[in-house]
């Protein structure tokens, strides 16, 4: 039988398995239809396309500088230029 890992503080614990999960909300703007791609990049594949005012989950531990790791409502996943979307506050 396995022993109980003790925790030091259990309230740290808990906050940080919180931000990893946190995924924030983002809408697609500044263009009419944006590419979401396989990798952080121009060239990479496109695994779909999603319209202006699309909401988007964002996934901030995955992004990069400039490429947002999203999902989009039909649970396709992949990268997008940050700069075509805005947080929803």
């Amino acid at each position: 039988m396995a022993k109980n890992k003790i925790i030091d503080n259990p309230v740290e614990a808990v906050d940080e398995v919180i931000k990893e999960d946190v995924l924030l909300t983002g809408v697609v703007t500044e263009c009419f239809r944006l590419n979401i791609r396989k990798e952080p990049d121009k060239a990479a594949d496109i695994v779909t396309v999603v319209d202006v005012l699309t909401q988007l989950k964002i996934n901030e531990k995955q992004s990069t500088d400039n490429w947002y790791y999203v999902l989009d409502g039909n649970g396709n996943s992949g990268y997008c230029m940050k700069q075509y979307v805005s947080i929803k506050c």
